[in-house]
């Protein structure tokens, strides 16, 4: 309990270390969400949602979504198309719902782990918790919106993926994000909406769960695994099923 209680107050200290970058900012946690996607009516909390806006007189308002985690999760548009991975989706199409999001932008969707290893626990400065605490998702390939929320091409402790060669190329791409490939993500969330609702209201519940690695599936997470009756063979295999997938860190060490 201890460990733990020293490990959030190192994360407080870390993640307020780099939101003060973020200009005109409006934070929102737990933030209640209401709303109808695709006509199907969702209702939740979102973690935290941030509202930012640049400095200049003509600088339009950007909202970010962010999701903590007790471990390491990466963003897998790959498996939008078959209905997984869409929790950032979601957060961020029932906040472009709410009326306080109304005229701003979606700058960026991201998970972020709020636990140490004990290797990590060991650290002692803030920056040290960069590439164990940096957001991870996507981000608006916007020059204001990237400035205002205080990333930094220099560096990718904050946001993974911003980091920058001499070149102006994007060291690790695919985090960064055009509209239209953000717009595409939120038609795919919608759709996938519309077909489970479908589904359901034919009473279909096929007991099939996807698996897309060794390691990962669709009840990695679930609590009421204890007491569900699937059966391993019921394993869907989708594929895209792949054990090799790596993390930016494990990149930087092959360079």
């Amino acid at each position: 309990m201890e460990n733990l209680k020293a490990d959030l107050e190192k994360v407080i200290t870390y993640i307020e270390s780099k939101e003060d970058r973020i200009s005109k900012r409006k934070r929102l946690t737990e933030y209640e969400v209401n709303s109808l996607i695709g006509g199907v009516p969702f209702k939740g909390k979102v973690d935290k949602a941030i509202l930012y806006q640049g400095d200049g007189a003509e600088s339009k308002p950007f909202y970010a979504v962010i999701d903590y985690k007790t471990y390491v999760k990466n963003f897998r548009e790959d498996l939008l198309p078959y209905g997984l991975n869409m929790q950032l989706p979601i957060y961020s199409l029932l906040l472009a719902n709410d009326e306080r999001f109304a005229d701003a932008k979606l700058g960026g969707v991201y998970f972020s782990p709020v636990l140490f290893s004990p290797k990590e626990r060991a650290m002692t400065g803030l920056e040290d918790y960069g590439k164990t605490l940096r957001l991870n998702g996507l981000f608006l390939d916007d020059p204001d919106s990237i400035a205002a929320f205080g990333m930094d091409y220099g560096s990718d402790d904050y946001v993974a993926g911003t980091l920058k060669t001499k070149n102006g190329e994007y060291r690790f791409p695919g985090h960064e994000a055009s509209v239209d490939r953000l717009e595409g993500i939120a038609a795919k969330t919608v759709e996938n909406i519309q077909k489970a609702d479908g589904l359901i209201k034919l009473k279909e519940f096929p007991v099939a769960p996807a698996k897309w690695s060794h390691k990962e599936n669709a009840c990695s997470n679930c609590s009421l695994r204890p007491f569900c009756f699937r059966k391993d063979g019921d394993f869907r295999l989708l594929g895209i099923f792949d054990d090799e997938m790596m993390d930016d860190e494990e990149m930087d060490g092959e360079e």
